[in-house]
């Protein structure tokens, strides 16, 4: 009778969320979002989904893997992902998926996001933390600040601390680059580029490269060819999203007046590693940094052959 009373008591009291209360810690996790939002759980985060490929890189790299139990439809990486369950995807992420799945935390880019998906999550009541690393800081920032949230700490800050010492192996490998003046084409039609702010742009200057539209006001400025003409940069990159409706050579060879066109530089770069503000961007950089020390040497040649 003892033992039945026992367990009568303890379902009572679950039934309460007694029990809830007793487990969770005596005080919030708590962590500060790319929105500078103070985002808390009361108790341990389990559930874990992810809207957006790049946030979704992030949560696997901060240690919160495991928790993940669905994402949206174009998250790829890590190779689990691609078995998790999907909410759909912009524009048409759904939030009434998200709610049926009753997480415990969503993690949203900020940069990308449908803001009215975000508005309504969070109305709803679900614990939202936004992500929009812009540079390689706050890479190895968000992962920090999401172990905090997600219980994670250790795994996060390992990683977080890789990855800056391979940020750092690399830039001081080429902080003394010559530097090669660059036109990183994101989008051919219309003709699109990043500034300054931007992951890309943090990629070039990594590599002792100038963005030569880097002063640009919007992040992702619509440019002419005319403007690209003017600027005439020494290499041209673009990533394979676009290259696979265009390559990239046909679409420049007009412009042969272009000191890209005319030598050769046209490179590219597969899209999500060197769009990603992720662990995963460096070995973006690494590829372009290894494009423009072509450009180097080439230049380096032609210079020797002319005395």
């Amino acid at each position: 009778m003892k033992r039945i009373a026992f367990f009568l008591t303890l379902s009572l009291l679950s039934a309460t969320g007694f029990t809830d209360q007793v487990s969770s810690p005596k005080s919030p996790r708590c962590a500060q979002d790319d929105l500078n939002r103070q985002v808390c759980a009361a108790k341990p985060i389990q559930r874990i989904i992810s809207l957006a490929p790049g946030v979704t890189e992030l949560v696997y790299a901060a240690g919160g893997g495991e928790k993940v139990i669905a994402v949206d439809d174009h998250s790829n990486y890590p190779e689990a992902v691609k078995a998790l369950p999907k909410v759909g995807g912009y524009p048409n992420t759904s939030a009434e998926a998200i709610l049926a799945k009753k997480p415990d935390l969503v993690v949203i880019w900020s940069g990308g996001n449908d803001s009215r998906l975000s508005t309504q999550l969070e109305r709803i009541g679900l614990n939202v933390f936004y992500a929009d690393p812009v540079d390689f800081a706050g890479i190895a920032s968000v992962i920090r600040r999401m172990g905090k949230i997600m219980g994670t700490e250790a795994v996060a800050e390992k990683s977080a601390d890789a990855f800056w010492q391979h940020y750092e192996s690399i830039r001081k490998q080429f902080s003394q680059a010559e530097p090669v003046t660059v036109f990183f084409e994101i989008w051919d039609n219309p003709l699109m580029t990043v500034n300054g702010r931007q992951i890309i742009s943090q990629s070039i200057e990594l590599c002792g490269g100038v963005n030569v539209f880097a002063g640009a006001r919007p992040r992702v400025p619509k440019v002419s060819i005319e403007a690209v003409l003017a600027k005439n940069p020494d290499a041209i990159v673009s990533s394979e999203i676009v290259q696979k409706s265009h390559d990239i050579n046909r679409r420049w060879k007009p412009y042969s007046q272009i000191s890209a066109v005319k030598n050769g530089f046209l490179f590219t770069i597969p899209g999500d590693l060197i769009a990603r503000p992720t662990p995963r961007a460096l070995k973006g950089a690494e590829v372009l940094c290894q494009q423009l020390d072509n450009v180097r040497a080439a230049k380096k040649r032609t210079a020797q052959g002319k005395h």
